[in-house]
């Protein structure tokens, strides 16, 4: 894991409001690092950058030393793999929802799956246990089981950057614990590299090697969980006071509300 899969350099990029500014972050190849910070802080908005779904003003963004924006668009597909907070669900099947993920290796003039696409396809619903809602409409699953799907069809672009912006939102504590540990089973797995943005502090800590703490368009601190969540740390950047242990099992922080 010495690798830079992904450099960030003198990153500024947003909108009309609000900016990223000076953003600069090294992600070595196959770690799994946790953006976290409060509302409004451009969580997303970094990741969108990443995705090159927003283009800088100024800076770089790097996938093994060549510039997003100099790469053809399928051949990023082919690379980065995106799911977002709000998946488009419509009439078509959870199996043709995952099979969308093999477009950017269709060959030219490519309009039907090939043989190996469809394994592919099969083979992400299999990691993600969603093989056996394949047949379903997409728009008639659980909230869980789409955010498995959204991870299945990423998985079949094959990529080697896995971007998650907030997958846990909106699900129960069991499908939290449910999608993390695939996350890190991918990573073990197939020493993928997974930049996630997480609201829990505590799912961050036990799931994340590194955190990355944003503050007002801004890197305010990046290091292990230990590191970074700290009660000083979280008051400085959040304005709330909390108490943190060990977790006796993974003796990674714990946090706890004071009220």
């Amino acid at each position: 894991m010495s690798n830079n899969i992904l450099q960030i350099k003198g990153l500024q990029c947003g909108y009309k409001n609000f900016s990223l500014t000076d953003i600069n972050l090294n992600v070595n190849e196959g770690e799994i690092i946790g953006v976290i910070g409060p509302n409004g802080s451009g969580k997303t908005t970094l990741l969108k950058a990443i995705a090159r779904l927003l283009k800088p003003k100024a800076g770089q963004v790097l996938f093994n030393d060549t510039d997003i924006w100099h790469l053809a668009q399928k051949e990023l597909a082919r690379k980065i793999a995106v799911v977002t907070q709000n998946t488009s669900v419509s009439a078509i099947s959870v199996e043709d929802y995952v099979l969308l993920g093999r477009i950017p290796h269709y060959k030219k003039l490519q309009f039907f799956e090939s043989c190996h696409d469809i394994e592919a396809a099969h083979k992400a619903l299999g990691i993600t246990d969603t093989y056996k809602v394949k047949d379903n409409p997409i728009s008639e699953i659980s909230a869980g089981e789409l955010q498995l799907a959204s991870i299945a069809r990423a998985l079949a672009q094959e990529p080697q950057l896995l971007l998650l912006d907030e997958p846990t939102s909106h699900l129960d504590i069991g499908h939290q614990i449910q999608v993390l540990n695939l996350v890190k089973e991918l990573h073990r797995q197939m020493n993928l590299t997974v930049i996630m943005v997480l609201h829990d502090l505590n799912l961050a800590s036990q799931y994340c090697q590194r955190l990355v703490l944003l503050s007002g368009g801004r890197i305010h601190s990046e290091g292990s969980p230990s590191d970074i969540l700290t009660p000083q740390l979280i008051h400085q950047v959040y304005k709330a006071k909390v108490v943190i242990e060990d977790n006796p099992l993974t003796h990674k922080p714990a946090l706890f509300l004071l009220p």
